[in-house]
């Protein structure tokens, strides 16, 4: 090709190309894909830390969620008004951790786990085996501009419209703590729990910390709340979470 037409083509190429600048603090400083086209896609879990309280008028349920792809560990911790405090940590075997965030602005998660529960109370422990498989939909939508917070785009609202749950057989047993009766155990059927959300009854806001084609990560400060339709012992709850999620391209 002439020096000459490959300059007016570079030109040209440079004219009709809009780079995407860079919004989250670790994003590339400039990238072809727009934000869009690099979010779109299937992601699986790489990491993720995670610290939640969740508040209700006799109930204070703290949790910490730590782990990878392969394995995650969630520690809990519960204290009733009456005094008494419940500690916990349940060891998750992940078969399946994924998101598909689609082009027409729907999304879906993926998730299927094994685990063994262990907890204890002032006078009781116990142990739970089983499974869970949850499969969440809804719509996304980046968030626009927040003047001295966020730039536009920087911010990723899912809004859930649908979750279903299915609970795995389940074995669950219990003892005195002072070892003077042997654990006893029940086992529990499986599980089936489907849901609908009205609009914005269930949203999740993430900082998108860092997106770029195969990887990005995503961080939720006090100010993610995500208002369930689940109760806790009859209690409706809210969960405030300090948050961290690293994906990668499937």
């Amino acid at each position: 090709m002439n020096p000459k037409h490959l300059s007016v083509f570079a030109v040209l190429l440079l004219f009709f190309i809009t780079p995407s600048c860079k919004k989250g603090e670790e994003d590339p400083a400039m990238s072809l894909l727009s934000r869009k086209a690099r979010l779109s896609g299937e992601w699986k879990l790489s990491s993720i830390d995670s610290k939640e309280e969740n508040d209700s008028p006799s109930l204070v349920f703290n949790t910490t969620i730590e782990g990878t792809g392969e394995q995650i560990t969630v520690s809990k911790e519960l204290h009733y008004d009456n005094g008494s405090t419940l500690t916990g940590t349940e060891t998750q075997t992940i078969n399946e951790y994924s998101l598909k965030i689609n082009k027409d602005g729907s999304w879906e998660r993926y998730i299927d786990y094994d685990f063994v529960s262990k907890g204890s109370t002032e006078i009781e422990i116990s142990e739970v085996t089983g499974g869970t498989k949850v499969i969440t939909k809804g719509t996304w939508a980046f968030a626009g501009k927040t003047k001295g917070s966020y730039k536009n785009k920087e911010r990723l609202i899912l809004t859930v419209t649908e979750n279903e749950v299915r609970n795995k057989e389940r074995l669950e047993g219990a003892a005195p703590k002072d070892g003077s009766f042997p654990m006893v155990y029940n086992v529990y059927p499986e599980e089936y729990i489907h849901q609908t959300y009205e609009a914005h009854t269930n949203v999740e806001i993430y900082e998108l910390v860092m997106l770029k084609s195969k990887e990005m990560k995503w961080k939720a400060t006090e100010g993610f709340v995500r208002h369930y339709n689940e109760s806790l012992d009859g209690i409706k709850f809210s969960k405030v979470s300090n948050l961290e999620i690293v994906w990668i391209a499937e």
